[in-house]
C-alpha cells in the first residue's frame, strides 16, 4: 500500500537525519534517546500495519471491526483503531492514570499502540 511505503520512506529519511545530527554533535543524549524511541515505535507500527495488510485486516478497527476512516489512515497509516475507539481507549487510560495518582496505585500498562 502506498501510504505505508511513503511513511517508510519518511521514517528512513528521519533516521538518516538523526544519524547526521548525532554525528555532528547537534543533539543531546536525551534528544537522541527520545527521537530513537519515537522512530522505533513508528517502525513497529509500520511492521504491524504491513502484517495486517498481508492478512486482510488493514484498515479495520481491532476493537469494533469497523472501517478506519481514510483520512485517519493517511495521517496515521499504522492506526489500528477507528477514531471513536481510540478516543475511548485514551479516555480510559487517562481515567486509570488519574485514579492511580489519587490512590497511589500503579496504573495498568495499556500495551496500546495507535
Amino acid at each position: 500500500m502506498t501510504m505505508l511505503a511513503d511513511r517508510q520512506r519518511t521514517l528512513d529519511s528521519e533516521r538518516e537525519k538523526l544519524v547526521a545530527a548525532t554525528t555532528a554533535g547537534q543533539l543531546t543524549d536525551e534528544e537522541i534517546a527520545l527521537k530513537t524511541t519515537q522512530l522505533n515505535r513508528e517502525q513497529h507500527g509500520l511492521l504491524v500495519a504491513q502484517e495486517r495488510l498481508r492478512t486482510g485486516r488493514y484498515g479495520r478497527c481491532v476493537h469494533c471491526a469497523e472501517k478506519i476512516a481514510e483520512p485517519r489512515l493517511h495521517a496515521l497509516p499504522f492506526a489500528i483503531r477507528c477514531k471513536n475507539c481510540e478516543e475511548q481507549r485514551e479516555q480510559a487510560e487517562t481515567a486509570a492514570r488519574s485514579f492511580a495518582a489519587r490512590t497511589g496505585a500503579q496504573p495498568l500498562a495499556s500495551g496500546a499502540t495507535r
